[in-house]
């Protein structure tokens, strides 16, 4: 969100031929304006729109694309060889974006700084991540956390590499120097060095997020739980979806008081559920029921949430997507 302004990037039906539709959205719901964006062969992206020096990029079925924060218009569209299906990172006048196969650095125009390319034996899911001067890329199958120095200009350079021999690393957090890496274990590497500080075994369903003191993730028995930055410790533990086949595909969102987290449900019928858990004990504070049976990231601004929620598409193809706005 910027200037009072939310931007959704509503991904297209299996039938269309679109990358989806990008809109914005005014901190009342009022449309302001919307672009849709070309696209090549079914599927659908799930890259939500983010916002970097008065643009909104999106990735899409094949390429990235940069329109004006302000009306939507095109400013550029950088094609790529598959697709992209995470975020795309902005950050010191540079857009990262990761095909799964091959993580693109370009500048604010479009044009190419370096590409990085994953083995055989590697693919990605994630977004990368920035901090203490270095793009963080992770990778699957044989696992492992790359960190590159965003500046490069031609081939990539790597300052230090992390290989566990895990199978499923996620998007890192970085924070005060240091990297979370979600997967088989929680990881807690010196981003800098890569040097490892703790373990923790915890695994995430969808990411960590963090208020420099405390981490906050989803796990799969469908608990959220708090960890001590130091040292891993667990701080507290509750439980938000016991239920069978409910999962907690959220990542956490860390506002003064809360920690976010919106459920998803197997059946069409059956609502998600958003929940504020107080970040000083794991209490539940509030819990609303939503319109919709799949949730999404949500962000803050200005005193609300806003939430997106889905009815599952192939359980039933008239229903769409809801930007659901509350209170914080």
């Amino acid at each position: 969100m910027v200037e009072d302004r939310v931007f959704v990037h509503a991904g297209p039906t299996p039938e269309s031929g679109e990358a989806g539709t990008v809109l914005a959205l005014d901190g009342g719901g009022e449309e302001r304006w919307r672009r849709t964006l070309p696209g090549g062969g079914g599927g659908s992206s799930g890259c939500p729109p983010v916002v970097h020096r008065g643009s909104v990029y999106v990735g899409g079925l094949d390429g990235v694309y940069a329109l004006d924060a302000r009306d939507g218009s095109p400013r550029w569209s950088r094609e790529t060889s598959g697709s992209v299906n995470e975020a795309v990172l902005g950050r010191d006048g540079r857009v990262f974006a990761s095909t799964g196969e091959t993580l693109l650095a370009l500048d604010t125009r479009g044009q190419e700084g370096w590409t990085y390319t994953t083995g055989d034996d590697r693919f990605s899911t994630a977004v990368p991540a920035a901090g203490s001067g270095y793009v963080l890329y992770t990778t699957r199958v044989l696992g492992s956390v790359v960190a590159i120095q965003p500046g490069t200009v031609g081939d990539p350079l790597t300052e230090w590499r992390y290989a566990p021999g895990e199978t499923d690393f996620e998007t890192p957090t970085v924070v005060d120097g240091d990297a979370y890496i979600p997967g088989d274990r929680l990881h807690a590497l010196s981003a800098t060095t890569g040097k490892v500080r703790w373990t923790a075994p915890v695994r995430s369903t969808a990411g960590v997020s963090t208020d420099g003191d405390r981490l906050y993730l989803p796990t799969d028995d469908g608990a959220l739980v708090a960890l001590d930055t130091a040292d891993g410790t667990e701080r507290w533990r509750v439980s938000l979806a016991s239920e069978e086949g409910v999962i907690l595909r959220t990542r956490p969102l860390v506002t003064e008081r809360s920690v976010i987290v919106t459920t998803e449900k197997p059946g069409v019928d059956e609502p998600a559920n958003t929940f504020a858990v107080d970040r000083r004990n794991g209490e539940v504070r509030w819990r609303r029921e939503q319109p919709g049976n799949i949730g999404y990231d949500a962000v803050a601004a200005g005193g609300r949430l806003y939430v997106p929620v889905l009815w599952d598409f192939t359980l039933d193809r008239e229903s769409g997507g809801t930007l659901v706005a509350l209170a914080n």
